[in-house]
């Protein structure tokens, strides 16, 4: 009986183990993913502005040049 304990226990604490590392690895994933779509999201907010202000300008000069009429 004591031997088929002592066996439990290791594959218990097998399991265990094997949980902690997958936990882990999750986590670090996770995390990853998070720091990769903030850097993605501060990355295209940039891209978003500099588009942007490139319409504006261009808004401006076709309305200097040809009475554009602004939309939005």
């Amino acid at each position: 009986m004591q031997k088929e304990f002592i066996a439990y226990d290791k594959r218990f604490d097998l399991h265990l183990l094997d949980y902690v590392h997958y936990k882990d690895a999750n986590l670090l994933v996770y995390k990853g993913l998070g720091d990769n779509i903030t850097h993605v999201w501060m990355k295209t907010e940039k891209l978003v502005a500099k588009q942007e202000s490139e319409v504006k300008e261009l808004q401006q000069f076709l309305k200097k040049q040809q009475d554009f009429k602004i939309r939005e």
